[in-house]
């Protein structure tokens, strides 16, 4: 698996453009949590990669407080791997 780089990388989207595209690649995943997701990986200045990430790891009755959790896990543990 792709190591998680949130904060790294700078995206080649832009806020709204960002929204959507986080919102294709997420196609199983209700349009609102994936908008969400893009929200979350847009402002740690994240790539679009990193939405699929976490996309694969969101579970069908996740809600914010869940994937807050599993953003706040991978940064966490993502800036350990540099070390």
């Amino acid at each position: 698996m792709r190591r998680f780089s949130l904060g790294s990388e700078s995206s080649s989207y832009h806020g709204q453009q960002f929204l959507d595209v986080s919102e294709k690649v997420l196609p199983k995943i209700s349009p609102s949590i994936a908008r969400y997701i893009g929200r979350q990986v847009y402002k740690n200045e994240g790539d679009i990669r990193d939405c699929v990430s976490i996309g694969k790891l969101v579970r069908k009755n996740d809600g914010t407080e869940e994937i807050a959790e599993i953003i706040g896990t991978i940064t966490k543990y993502g800036d350990q791997q540099d070390k």
